[in-house]
């Protein structure tokens, strides 16, 4: 009887492991499957953009009708072209990494003495590295012909300036901190997925720097780059 127990232990056992090693086994070819098809992939970036600058000035000298020592700027449309990579965290998650070329250049004017009024571009060329997290309501693993549903994004946007000012100009760091926020909406062709996306990119840091005595432009007080955009991406 005892002999007999443990045989029925040992086939239980040997049962449980087949049955351990063939979930683990079709486990791992779905994993593998979805990683291939879905969680690491390259894309391409092209957008359309359109700034929005906070502007602030205090005049420091006018003239005796007021009009002359005020400034102004002037809002501008560009584009946008990149590459991007896609990491799966789960069936609803990933992160994009990206790398960006920005042409955009919107304007500032100001007088920097009588009759004379200069102007300077904002961050007309730059290099932008965001890092994307984004949210799929449809499931990222869905195959094609399934219904799709729209995607939520949030990201942090190192910028770099690479366009040197001219020399009239106010005294502007080349650095700047974005934050976006944006909705996307997936399209699924075969293996390929295009992606149109609407997004907000929220400027943090004043553009000014730091030097008061740059008398020609200490009008100009605060310039935030901000900007709104449509871009399509394809993996």
């Amino acid at each position: 009887m005892k002999f007999r127990s443990r045989r029925i232990l040992c086939i239980s056992g040997l049962v449980c492991l087949h049955i351990l090693l063939f979930a683990q086994t079709a486990y791992s070819q779905d994993s593998t499957k979805v990683d291939v098809e879905h969680a690491k992939k390259l894309g391409f970036i092209l957008g359309a953009n359109y700034s929005n600058l906070g502007f602030d000035s205090k005049p420091y000298f006018l003239d005796s009708a007021s009009t002359i020592g005020r400034s102004d700027f002037k809002n501008a449309g560009g584009v946008s072209a990149g590459i991007c990579y896609y990491f799966n965290i789960g069936n609803h998650f990933f992160i994009r990494p990206a790398v960006e070329a920005n042409i955009m250049a919107p304007k500032i004017y100001f007088d920097t003495e009588i009759d004379y009024r200069a102007t300077s571009e904002v961050f007309p060329v730059c290099i932008e590295t965001p890092l994307s997290f984004i949210y799929s309501f449809s499931g990222i693993e869905k195959k094609q012909g399934a219904k799709q549903l729209p995607e939520l994004m949030c990201a942090v946007r190192p910028v770099f300036s690479l366009s040197a000012f001219a020399d009239l100009r106010p005294n502007m760091k080349s650095k700047n901190l974005n934050v976006d926020f944006g909705l996307g909406y997936p399209v699924r062709i075969n293996k390929l997925t295009m992606r149109i996306e609407a997004f907000y990119s929220h400027g943090i840091n004043n553009l000014i720097g730091e030097n008061k005595e740059d008398l020609r432009s200490a009008s100009v007080t605060l310039i935030e780059r901000s900007y709104t955009g449509l871009r399509l991406l394809i993996n």
